[in-house]
């Protein structure tokens, strides 16, 4: 039921937890107590046990007889089709493959442009990464070149500097709704990195209205329900990009204050509950 890189200790622990928390707040029989989630179960820092813990509902790895409502948490780049059939809805059943490849295919449908180059005609710098999710492994090189690497990919050099950090935008969109968005800081060295040395809550508003609309159509494109996508704007054009999408979300930004952890937090759950549990 859990990862199995984790230890079965681990395991027992986080159902012995769960089974806390649920007679506590009399979750398991409580209409909407709890929400099956599968084939794995996510750890404290990701965004959806953030979410129950505010909501106070369960999430477990069993349906009950109160169970509404089901997410396919399956943190891969390509997973395969859930095969589980339940009377209720399962958050992110449709999406199964996020890889770099394919966001930049339904970003050039959406939006009109895209960021892959071609790497043995391309003249001048681009960014060579993995195709594969979530491995922030960004190295900017010169083109053109002899022979593309295998699983990797090519794309132009986004030019989202202000001052002397790297700025990169981080929205949460659940269904048809854009629920928060953050502006992350990062220095040079941690550019192509998850990491940051600041963060805030943006306010949306910020964000074109026709670039929303975009961002809404991209992530109906990739059969998302409920994700986190990485966003930067080019200095040069004007230009946005959707560079990543996360399907189980960890936040908010560790670099966030104390306060506006909190404030996302009771943002996200509003939202959550407002797209999923009425």
């Amino acid at each position: 039921l859990y990862q199995k890189k984790k230890s079965k200790s681990l395991d027992i622990l986080k159902q012995l937890r769960e089974l806390f928390f649920a007679v506590f707040n009399n979750n398991l029989t409580k209409k909407s107590g709890t929400v099956w989630i599968y084939p794995e179960f996510p750890s404290r820092n990701s965004t959806i046990y953030k979410i129950s813990r505010r909501l106070k509902f369960n999430l477990a790895t069993q349906p009950f007889p109160n169970t509404e409502l089901g997410i396919h948490f399956h943190d891969a780049t390509i997973n395969s089709p859930l095969e589980q059939n339940h009377p209720f809805p399962i958050i992110n059943k449709e999406i199964y493959d996020i890889s770099k490849i394919k966001i930049d295919e339904v970003h050039l449908e959406i939006f009109g442009y895209n960021t892959i180059v071609n790497p043995l005609t391309h003249t001048g710098s681009c960014v060579v990464k993995s195709n594969e999710n979530a491995l922030h492994d960004g190295q900017i090189i010169r083109c053109p070149i002899q022979q593309t690497e295998k699983n990797k990919i090519y794309q132009i050099i986004i030019d989202n500097q202000e001052q002397e950090l790297f700025v990169d935008y981080r929205i949460c969109v659940m269904k048809s709704d854009i629920v928060i968005a953050y502006k992350k800081y990062k220095t040079r060295e941690l550019r192509f990195t998850n990491d940051t040395c600041a963060a805030s809550i943006l306010d949306i508003k910020f964000i074109p209205e026709i670039i929303q609309n975009y961002i809404v159509s991209f992530t109906k494109k990739m059969q998302s329900d409920f994700c986190e996508i990485d966003v930067l704007k080019d200095n040069n054009t004007g230009k946005w990009y959707i560079i990543d999408l996360n399907k189980t979300p960890y936040g908010p930004p560790a670099s966030l204050s104390k306060s506006d952890k909190k404030k996302a937090v009771e943002i996200l759950s509003n939202g959550f509950s407002k797209n999923f549990m009425n």
